[in-house]
C-alpha cells in the first residue's frame, strides 16, 4: 500500500471533438445513409456516402436551427451522392422532412436508378394530382396527404419489401396514406438499376431534370423496411431508452434496496409491479427486468438488472452510500484512489467481510492509492464522528 499527502482539488481538463452523428432516435440496423444537413451535405452515418451540393443553400431546420436544412430553388439546385442505392427488388426505406407550398409541380425529393420502366426509385410529389407520390419509371402512384405544402416541415418515409408499385408505403407525420388520387401502370414491379446516382432534389432525366422546390433535411436510407416504432421515433425525434438505477448492484442478504427506472411513461416490472420504482429485498442474486412504455410514440424498450447477493459473513450493515467518499475508477483494475471530504477511518473487506486492509483519511487533504487486489467486489467501511457507510469496488482485470 502506497499511502500519498496531495490537495484534495484535481482539476481535469478534457478536450473533446464534437462531430455530427446519427441521433440516437435514428435505427442503425441496415441503415446505409443518414444526411443530417448540419452545415454540409455529408453522410454521418459508418458509410460515408457524402453528397456535393450544387446551387442548394443552407438554410433553418424544422427546430429553428440556422444552417441545419437545405432550401431548394425548384430549377437549378440539387445534391448528388456517390452512393448508387439500393437495387433490383431488395427492400428499402427513404425517410426524411420536407416543406413547399407547391402543390402544382412535379418535383423530387430523392431519387436514384434508371429511367426505364420499374428501374428507378424516386420520392417524389404531384404527378398527375398534387400529394405524395411514389415513382418506380413510367408509372406512379400518388397519395393524398394532409396539409402537405402548408409551408411546414412533415415527415415522409417511402418503403417497401414487395417490390410492386402499388405495395410500397408511404407515411406522412407518421400515418400511412391509403388514399389514391393518381395512379399510372400500379402494378409494375420496381428492379431497380444502376444509373443515376442517389440525388436529393433532382431525377436525372433524359426528357428535363425534375427538380424540388422547398426545403429538405434529415434523409436517411436503409436496405430494409421500417418498423412502425421506429417510424414514429423518426417524426417525434424521440427513442425509448429504459434506465435502471440503484444505489448498489451487490447486497448483504437481508437487505432492501430501492431500483428506479426512467425513460418512459409506463412500466412493468417482472416483479408485476407498475411503478416506476420498486423495492426489492432478494434473498439470491437476482435479475430484475422492467419493460417501458412511451405515451408519445407507443413504442417499448427493456432493460435489466442483476443484484448479487452475499452473506457478507462480519459485515455491518452500514448504510450504503455517502457522498463525501470518492472512488475512482471504479470498476478499477485492482488500483484506485479513495478522496474523503471528512476525516474517515476505513477498513478495505472482501465479500466475507475480511479485513484485507485498514487506512486513515484526513479530512480534505489526503489520497490513498491502493494496489495489486485480485478480481472480485470489495467494500470500503468507512466511520466518522458523523456516520457509518459502505461503498462496493468491483475489481475486473
Amino acid at each position: 500500500m502506497k499511502k500519498k499527502l496531495t490537495l484534495i482539488g484535481v482539476f481535469i481538463f478534457t478536450l473533446s471533438l464534437i462531430n455530427a452523428q446519427t441521433p440516437n432516435y435514428t435505427p442503425t440496423n441496415g441503415l446505409k445513409g443518414w444526411w443530417p444537413f448540419t452545415g454540409n451535405a455529408n453522410d454521418v452515418s459508418v458509410n460515408g456516402n457524402n453528397g456535393t451540393v450544387n446551387v442548394a443553400t443552407l438554410t433553418n431546420d424544422r427546430f429553428n436551427s440556422t444552417n441545419n436544412a437545405y432550401s431548394f430553388n425548384g430549377t437549378t439546385s440539387f445534391i448528388s451522392t456517390n452512393y448508387a442505392g439500393i437495387l433490383g427488388s431488395n427492400a428499402r426505406a427513404v425517410s426524411f422532412w420536407a416543406k413547399s407550398t407547391f402543390s402544382t409541380t412535379i418535383m423530387s425529393a430523392v431519387a436514384w436508378g434508371n429511367n426505364n420502366t420499374a428501374t428507378r426509385y424516386n420520392c417524389m410529389f404531384n404527378y398527375g394530382a398534387p400529394g405524395v407520390t411514389v415513382d418506380g419509371g413510367n408509372g406512379a402512384i400518388t397519395y393524398s396527404g394532409t396539409n402537405t405544402f402548408d409551408n411546414n416541415w412533415h415527415h415522409y418515409v417511402y418503403q417497401f419489401s414487395n417490390p410492386i408499385l402499388n405495395q410500397v408505403q408511404v407515411y406522412q407525420d407518421g400515418v400511412l396514406l391509403t388514399l389514391i388520387t393518381a395512379s399510372y401502370a400500379p402494378t409494375n414491379t420496381l428492379v431497380t438499376t444502376t444509373g443515376f446516382n442517389v440525388h436529393f432534389g433532382r431525377i436525372v432525366y433524359s426528357s428535363g431534370d425534375l427538380f424540388y422546390n422547398g426545403s429538405i433535411d434529415d434523409i436517411g436510407i436503409w436496405d430494409r423496411v421500417l418498423t412502425n416504432c421506429e417510424i414514429l421515433e423518426l417524426y417525434h425525434a424521440s427513442h425509448t431508452i429504459i434506465n435502471i438505477t440503484s444505489s448498489t448492484d451487490s447486497i448483504c442478504r437481508g437487505q432492501t434496496l430501492l431500483l428506479n427506472a426512467s425513460g418512459a411513461n409506463t412500466y412493468t416490472w417482472n416483479t408485476n409491479s407498475n411503478s416506476s420504482s420498486i423495492s426489492v429485498n432478494p434473498s439470491i442474486t437476482t435479475v430484475y427486468t422492467v419493460s417501458g412504455t412511451s405515451t408519445l410514440t407507443g413504442c417499448s424498450n427493456t432493460n435489466s438488472i442483476t443484484i448479487i447477493v452475499s452473506d457478507c459473513t462480519g459485515l455491518k450493515n452500514y448504510s450504503i452510500d455517502n457522498t463525501n467518499v470518492n472512488i475512482y475508477p471504479n470498476p478499477n483494475n485492482g488500483s484506485f484512489y479513495i478522496i474523503t471530504k471528512e476525516t474517515t477511518e476505513m477498513t478495505l473487506v472482501n465479500m466475507l467481510g475480511q479485513t484485507i486492509n485498514k487506512m486513515s483519511l484526513k479530512e480534505n487533504s489526503d489520497r490513498i492509492e491502493i494496489k495489486g487486489l485480485a478480481e472480485g467486489i470489495y467494500f470500503i467501511v468507512g466511520e466518522t464522528n458523523k456516520s457509518e457507510w459502505r461503498k462496493k469496488i468491483v475489481v475486473s482485470k
